[in-house]
């Protein structure tokens, strides 16, 4: 259902309390430049429908540095969905081990999205 095709900066909009949540625009093109992180726009038929960018920190272990769905297309299952899909693009393309994220206390949305037991 999703692709993952490789990014240099996010290309999707969110409200501003969203924007709290995850790092600045700004800061996600420089990571990304320094080739610090691998950053994807999430396609959904042909679509940009949401932005992850990861950090290698061991051989295999990955952390979700920033993962959001664009506000268009929020309260779908679009960011459950496309994290499920993108846990296994990671096993098949970088032979992914583990993959660790944080959230910040209080953003219930991430809390939902991360905590699914299915994931």
């Amino acid at each position: 259902m999703f692709d993952f095709k490789i990014t240099k900066e996010m290309n999707i909009s969110l409200n501003d309390e969203q924007y709290k949540q995850i790092s600045s625009k700004d800061n996600i093109r420089k990571t990304l430049e320094l080739n610090k992180a691998i950053g994807f726009d999430i396609m959904n038929d042909n679509e940009i429908v949401g932005f992850a960018m990861l950090r290698k920190y061991d051989e295999g272990c990955y952390f979700l540095w920033d993962y959001a769905i664009d506000s268009k297309y929020q309260n779908k299952h679009y960011g459950s969905n496309a994290l499920i899909e993108l846990i296994e693009y990671f096993k098949s393309n970088y032979s992914l081990k583990e993959m660790s994220t944080t959230y910040i206390d209080g953003n219930s949305i991430a809390a939902h999205v991360y905590e699914k037991k299915d994931l």
